[in-house]
């Protein structure tokens, strides 16, 4: 798949096993530089470590990761029994598999053979930070940005090959742009499209990239392939922005089939969309936030370390729908979101209903204790939301400090919904409909009590229900991506 980088276009997406094909191919300190056994072990272990940044609780310093990332790597090896590879034969590039030599304390790893890492014997970690995929030093925050890209870009191509034919593409929408003022990003040339917007730079770029990897050499005047054409992007292909806020309750632990839970599963999907985002539509705005009884906004590049709320964090961890789409709308009203006029949108990641709302002053407080003389009000303590929130990944502050203050109307009724909390809901939604914008749901569970108010709410909200058992949220959120911004990614050469 080609990836756009301003004018350029390049291959970036390749079949895995394929030297230099890889992301880590890109920057002269990767997969692309050694044999092929090597970028095999190095695109092995991008996929361990994109496995262990989005658990619960991920390793918490580089000793860690080391044996995490052996012990999962160490499990593959002996699924397969530890000989040669599925398919018969001798390993990519011959000889024991990649990473030979014996790991740290002696003897093989589980399943035999030699212990996965670097070609010449290194600690996984040690091949990583080589690469420039892991920093040094303390802290939960490990990957560097470039291991964020490219380990994300592994799951997005996995989440784009997955979704077969259909699941990416062309996809037009009904509303309509600024105009067509040239914008600063190029993407591939549609047959039939507008040729005099096509971006001579940016194709001649293409054209010597192809020739180059067919082991040629670049002549002019050059032979200009269809598929070397790009063209440039124009407001109207820029005029998109989403927030995406994502259920941090402790309901989101929930473990599925693929062995994952709902909140790893989300945090997959939004890791791939991020990465989606900024190597081939950087001119759009799409933003995280993650939500429970609080909402507040969460640095993408911080997304796989986002963890949900637990008993230990006080009150945190309810659901607060209205708190999530009241800091979502305030987002998306500013900046380059706001410039995106009808193309803005929300959307929700939840797998419960909502259980708490915001109390806007003294009189929705009598309201409230007039119905029910038992309420519970919950004062969020400005120190322990920054604390919690630090601790999550999460920023409780410019804009999400809004939503972090104030009174919070708590009620969690089993497989019901509170009417005031219902009645505080849906009248954020419908605020969000006259400002234009819409809210899509996405619901993570089965529960016919969170689909029928799901589907009630979608009606007052004017958006999308998505319902899912977690396995498909990646395929799901990419493609509503795609759909609504009216995007389209390059061919997939998976």
């Amino acid at each position: 798949m080609r990836q756009r980088d301003g004018a350029r276009g390049f291959e970036y997406f390749a079949p895995r096993g394929v030297a230099g094909g890889g992301p880590a191919g890109r920057g002269g300190g990767g997969a692309g530089r050694g044999p092929r056994g090597d970028a095999e072990a190095e695109a092995a272990a991008l996929d361990a470590l994109a496995a262990q940044a989005v658990k619960e609780r991920p390793p918490g310093d580089l000793d860690g990761m080391e044996r995490a990332l052996r012990r999962s790597l160490g499990a593959g090896a002996a699924g397969s029994g530890g000989g040669a590879p599925p398919g018969g034969g001798a390993p990519p590039g011959g000889g024991a598999p990649p990473g030979g030599g014996a790991p740290p304390g002696g003897g093989a790893p589980p399943g035999g053979g030699a212990p996965p890492g670097g070609g010449d014997g290194r600690p996984i970690v040690e091949m990583l930070r080589a690469a420039g995929y892991l920093r040094g030093g303390g802290g939960r925050r490990w990957l560097t940005r470039r291991g964020f890209l490219e380990a994300g870009g592994r799951l997005l191509r996995d989440m784009l090959r997955d979704a077969g034919p259909h699941g990416s593409g062309p996809h037009g929408t009904p509303l309509a742009g600024p105009g067509g003022e040239l914008g600063e990003g190029t993407r591939p040339y549609e047959p039939g499209g507008d040729a005099s917007g096509i971006s001579a730079a940016a194709t001649v770029s293409n054209c010597i990239a192809r020739i180059a990897r067919s082991g040629g050499r670049a002549r002019f005047p050059l032979d200009v392939e269809p598929e070397d054409l790009e063209e440039h992007e124009t407001l109207r292909d820029a005029a998109s922005a989403a927030v995406y806020c994502i259920d941090m309750s402790s309901t989101m632990r929930v473990m599925l089939g693929s062995g994952r839970s709902r909140m790893e599963e989300a945090k997959r999907a939004l890791w791939a969309l991020c990465v989606m985002h900024g190597r081939f539509f950087p001119s759009d705005s799409v933003q995280v936030v993650g939500f429970a009884s609080l909402a507040m906004r969460a640095d993408p590049l911080g997304v796989p370390f986002l963890r949900t709320y637990g008993s230990g964090d006080g009150m945190f961890h309810y659901t607060n729908y209205q708190a999530a789409i009241r800091l979502a709308a305030r987002l998306l009203g500013r900046g380059r979101a706001a410039a995106a006029g009808a193309n803005r949108r929300i959307v929700l990641v939840t797998d419960g209903q909502p259980t708490a709302c915001m109390v806007d002053g003294e009189a929705q407080r009598a309201d409230m204790v007039s119905a029910k003389p038992y309420s519970t009000f919950y004062v969020p303590d400005a120190a322990a939301a920054s604390r919690v929130g630090t601790e999550l990944g999460l920023s409780p502050d410019g804009d999400s400090a809004a939503c972090a203050s104030g009174l919070v109307y708590l009620c969690y009724r089993h497989r019901a919904v509170d009417p005031k909390i219902r009645e505080r809901t849906v009248a954020e939604a419908r605020r969000c409909a006259r400002a234009g914008i819409r809210i899509d749901t996405v619901v993570v569970g089965g529960e016919p009590e969170l689909l029928e108010f799901a589907r009630g709410f979608e009606r007052e909200a004017g958006g999308r229900l998505y319902a899912t058992d977690g396995s498909g949220l990646g395929r799901i959120l990419v493609g509503d991506y795609l759909r609504n911004s009216g995007r389209a990614l390059p061919p997939a050469g998976l």
